[in-house]
């Protein structure tokens, strides 16, 4: 069984191209708060899955993971407030950018083993299936 993705929004690319011909969206301020969709590959393994995330930019503190109800939710957000100050004009600019991705996760998954690490601009998850329990011999009578 692989893992779903889920987005917490609708990708950015559905409406692009209309936003393109329609310049004073383009440049709007709705076409410039758009969640960032980082992109994400996903392997299975022997031993587990393993989800690279692509967040370049972004600290490890920045990130939040929770797994709840079968659903693995990686949230972030990021802002950032630089201020000039010159003898006859103050520039302040503000960036802010944010993302959620959900993935349903198999059952195999044991939930209580997920390992998470940050670097390169990459938050690669580690998800360890569980071992499968040894099957009892059971011993079938005949009649």
């Amino acid at each position: 069984m692989t893992l779903v993705k889920r987005n917490g929004s609708l990708p950015m690319i559905d409406s692009l191209l209309t936003d393109l011909w329609d310049t004073e969206k383009f440049f709007g301020d709705d076409f410039l708060q758009r969640p960032l969709m980082p992109a994400v590959n996903i392997k299975e393994t022997d031993k587990g899955y393993e989800i690279e995330m692509a967040a370049p930019g972004f600290k490890k503190d920045d990130f939040r993971i929770s797994i709840e109800k079968g659903m693995l939710t990686v949230t972030s957000e990021r802002k950032e407030e630089n201020e000039e100050k010159k003898p006859n004009y103050t520039r302040r600019e503000f960036f802010q950018t944010n993302f959620k991705r959900s993935f349903s996760l198999p059952e195999d998954v044991n939930e209580e083993k997920v390992h998470a690490e940050y670097k390169n601009g990459v938050l690669q998850l580690q998800l360890n299936k569980m071992a499968e329990p040894a099957k009892p011999v059971r011993k079938v009578l005949v009649e």
